[in-house]
């Protein structure tokens, strides 16, 4: 009878509260996107930021961009970019650094390319890394 309760006469089953495990702790990235899409190529750049502060942390990879390019066909072809040096010649139009984005990119995707890494430098994202690699 010890799990039992009695309320104005009437006896009820006394019932124990769900205990609900604790959630476990997992380390978590946060990030904040940049991203331009059009038909021929969508460009996703992604960095890491700190949760509190909502500010960029310039970890060892920076900054990494994500291209898909959509002009093979499906399935679309996924390519993923964390060298900033290569941003940084693409971004003052290096022949170096042009000439190896021209393997991956048509022209008008090139053009394109360097307009969106200014939106990052605008962002703060590769003039960081600028003035570091300076």
């Amino acid at each position: 009878m010890e799990n039992r309760i009695q309320i104005n006469g009437v006896w009820y089953v006394k019932e124990q509260p769900d205990t609900k495990p604790e959630p476990h702790s997992v380390d978590v990235i946060h990030t904040q996107s940049i991203i331009y899409e059009d038909q021929d190529y969508c460009f996703e750049a992604t960095i890491t930021i700190d949760p509190e502060t909502g500010q960029p942390l310039y970890d060892d990879i920076g900054m990494f961009i994500e291209v898909t390019d959509k002009t093979q066909g499906n399935p679309w072809k996924e390519l993923f970019w964390d060298h900033e040096g290569f941003f940084i010649g693409c971004y003052e139009r290096k022949p170096e650094s042009i000439e190896s984005l021209k393997q991956s990119l048509n022209q008008a995707g090139v053009e394109n390319f360097i307009a969106f890494l200014q939106h990052t430098m605008d962002a703060g994202w590769l003039y960081h890394t600028k003035n570091e690699t300076d």
